[in-house]
């Protein structure tokens, strides 16, 4: 939001040398400065690489240079900038980066239909025949979507501004040196 306030992304949408607007249909000021990504979800692709490019250009160290990408010193050289967008991460809380409606998710794997189905439908009828022609989709529930910092085996980062959401590690064996005592769930 800062960067695009700033100008930092107006080169993005400017007429290049020969009078061409490199991306059209992109305000970065507008799309920016919403309360969520989902404005700059909808565009393409072209823009996301654009976006993307263009800020590790500012965040390149100045006279490292790459095939594709150059360095940009409007970030180096503008401290006040800096110090009103860049924050260490135990100071900063976070959001949700976009507003999520609804969606429809998908069963990911034969194990996962089946352990649903056993919840929903006992173990001798769990796998429906047709799962195995076509996928199956279900309504999701976006009020369980929210921020979390937690890491794929539930540690925490930062100063305690998250959710206290342990997220499992799948499947971890109990002992690595005897494999007969099974696993259990991290």
């Amino acid at each position: 939001h800062l960067l695009a306030e700033a100008g930092l992304l107006d080169e993005l949408v400017a007429p290049s040398d020969n009078g061409v607007t490199k991306i059209s249909n992109f305000h970065p000021r507008i799309v920016f400065c919403q309360p969520s990504l989902n404005d700059f979800m909808a565009c393409d692709k072209k823009v996301w690489v654009a976006v993307r490019n263009r800020l590790i250009s500012l965040f390149m160290a100045a006279g490292h240079e790459d095939d594709v990408i150059e360095s940009n010193p409007s970030l180096h050289n503008n401290l006040p900038l800096q110090s009103n967008s860049m924050h260490l991460l135990e100071n900063t809380l976070y959001h949700l980066p976009a507003t999520i409606g609804d969606y429809t998710d998908f069963y990911s794997s034969r194990e996962h239909a089946t352990n649903v189905g056993i919840m929903f439908r006992g173990k001798d009828n769990a796998l429906q025949p047709n799962w195995l022609h076509m996928p199956i989709g279900y309504h999701g529930r976006s009020s369980s979507i929210f921020p979390s910092l937690s890491t794929s085996c539930g540690s925490s980062v930062g100063s305690g501004k998250m959710s206290t959401i342990r997220r499992p590690c799948g499947q971890l064996q109990i002992d690595a040196s005897d494999p007969t005592k099974g696993s259990t769930y991290g």
